[in-house]
Order: C-alpha cells, then sequence, then structure tokens
C-alpha cells in the first residue's frame, strides 16, 4: 500500500490516475509531474518502488500548494470576499452561481458545500 500525504494511492490503477485523488492534484499537473520526473505515464501504482514515491513526494511538495494548506487558502478567500462584501462574497453566502450561470431554472438545487 502506498500512501503520499496521508492519501492512498491505489495501486491497481495507472499513476496518472492514482494521483489524482489528492486534494490540488489534477490529471494535468499529474502529466506534468511525471514528464519532468521521467517516469512512464501508464505505469500501474504498484511497480513504484519507495525511492520513486519518495521522489514523487518531494516534487509535489516543493511545487505544489495542496491538501489542507489549500483548502484553508481556498476558505480563506472566499471568507475574505464575504468581509470586503463584494459580489462573489454576496453569491458564496447566498448558495447561488457566481460566474454568470442563470438561476431561473437549475441554480437553486444545486448542492455545493461552501463556506
Amino acid at each position: 500500500m502506498a500512501y503520499i500525504f496521508n492519501q492512498y494511492i491505489n495501486p491497481k490503477k495507472t499513476i496518472k490516475v492514482s494521483l489524482t485523488t489528492i486534494y490540488g492534484i489534477g490529471l494535468t499537473r499529474t502529466k506534468k509531474m511525471l514528464n519532468a520526473l521521467c517516469l512512464n505515464l501508464n505505469m500501474r501504482t504498484c511497480f513504484l518502488t519507495p525511492s520513486d514515491l519518495a521522489l514523487i513526494s518531494r516534487y509535489i511538495k516543493k511545487n505544489y500548494e495542496i491538501t489542507s494548506i489549500l483548502r484553508k487558502r481556498v476558505r480563506s478567500d472566499i471568507q475574505r470576499q464575504g468581509k470586503i462584501r463584494s459580489y462573489r462574497g454576496f453569491r458564496h453566502k447566498k448558495r447561488l452561481p457566481l460566474r454568470g450561470q442563470r438561476t431561473h431554472t437549475n441554480a437553486h438545487t444545486a448542492r455545493k458545500i461552501r463556506v
């Protein structure tokens, strides 16, 4: 079993898919990271050596903001928008779409987690 930043990495999936379970790491970042580290994108996670896992975790820690740090930053950005009484802050508070989507039919049933 492989863990990176206290997140279980599924050994049956490919590396590019299994690394996306880490909050803040998507498919684009995973591909860019694995190309920079010269690792095969389609290799299964179970074939990674401990040194490869250490290399990946060091790269992520050095270059990206992830997990709880990223969640705190996003939460504080949303709270700041509410404090300065911006339009987006009001939309966050009322749990409505922020980016110009229509609200006449669908948006009131959206279930998004917002602070």
